[in-house]
């Protein structure tokens, strides 16, 4: 399974998750692909991989320095 990428990674406080859900509707009209921890996280991850993993997967740099 491929890796998934992603256009716009959006970090935020929980106050402001009604704005950055309408923000977030914004980029997939603009068809540009988000990453939202509500989408993406679950309850045993260990999320700072997965925050790392998804800041790399939302880079332009793909090279293995990015991954460092």
């Amino acid at each position: 399974m491929a890796t998934p990428r992603f256009d716009v990674f959006l970090s935020h406080n929980s106050t402001d998750k009604p704005a950055v859900l309408a923000i977030v509707r914004v980029f997939q009209q603009a068809v540009l692909e988000p990453w939202l921890d509500i989408w993406r996280l679950r309850g045993d991850d260990r999320w700072q991989l997965v925050l790392r993993a998804a800041l790399h997967a939302s880079s332009d740099d793909t090279s293995d320095a990015a991954a460092a």
